[in-house]
Parts: structure tokens; C-alpha cells; sequence
């Protein structure tokens, strides 16, 4: 079976060769993976994993300065922490083995009570940080 029929048959509730794989790294450990494992090859490396999951992200646009969004971080509040178009604030975790981490530390409807405290929230415009144009073309892919 193929990864897609493997996911679709599994949602049908039928009959798997196998239950699927998924596979998530940093950027930085999938590339030292793939060196390892795959000859820098991040493709071949799903494929010697069995991976049947493959995520389609929309492309970053460039912010109002020209630059484009890291992990859409808006603020920057000082020793490697900062806050997200979301209002998530997130800390640099310190990784020895030089991969770059967050990590979430404080979260912006943590108070809310009430479900208009919910509607009040600036909720941010996706549209204005991601294009989302080339995703069918790489979910084809």
C-alpha cells in the first residue's frame, strides 16, 4: 500500500498493511539525519523511514520591513524570548546539540473566561503572513 491508501483505508476503518508513520524533527536534526542516514537527502529519508506523511506549509511573506517571518514573531522582549503575531510568547530553548528550539511560556487567552473574551481577541490575519497559493501544487507533489 501506498502511504495515501494506507491513511485513507486506516480512516475507512479498514484493513492496513501496516499503521502509518509520521515523522517530525527540527529543521536542523532532519538535515543532520538525512546526512547520516540518507546522503542529505530529506526526501530519501522519509522514504528509508516508511514516512506516509508528508506536511504542506504555506510560504512566509515578507513583513512590512522587507523581512520575513521567522516563526512570525512580532516582538522582540529581550534575552531570546519573543512574542508571536498571536500573542504566544515564546523563549530560545538552550539545545547543545545546536539545534534552534522554543518553547511556549505564556499564552495570550490564558484568563479568558468567557466566550467574549475569546471574540475580543486581536485575532491575526493569516492572509497578511502566509501565502497560501502554492500548497495544492506541493500536496501534488
Amino acid at each position: 500500500m501506498t502511504g495515501k491508501e494506507r491513511f485513507h483505508a486506516l480512516m475507512r476503518r479498514e484493513p492496513v498493511d501496516r499503521l502509518p508513520i509520521d515523522f517530525t524533527a527540527t529543521h536542523e536534526m532532519e538535515r543532520k539525519l538525512a546526512a547520516v542516514l540518507a546522503g542529505g537527502d530529506a526526501d530519501l529519508l522519509r522514504k528509508k523511514l516508511g514516512v506516509d506523511f508528508y506536511r504542506v506549509f504555506p510560504a512566509p511573506v515578507k513583513s512590512a520591513k522587507g523581512e520575513y517571518y521567522a516563526h512570525i514573531f512580532t516582538e522582540d522582549l529581550g534575552q531570546g524570548v519573543f512574542k508571536d503575531s498571536w500573542g504566544v510568547t515564546w523563549k530560545r530553548a538552550a539545545m547543545e546539540c545546536g539545534d534552534v528550539f522554543y518553547d511556549v511560556v505564556d499564552f495570550p487567552l490564558k484568563d479568558a473566561e468567557t466566550v467574549r473574551d475569546v471574540e475580543d481577541f486581536p485575532w491575526p490575519d493569516p492572509e497578511q503572513e502566509w501565502d497560501f497559493s502554492t500548497m495544492a501544487k506541493e500536496a501534488a507533489r
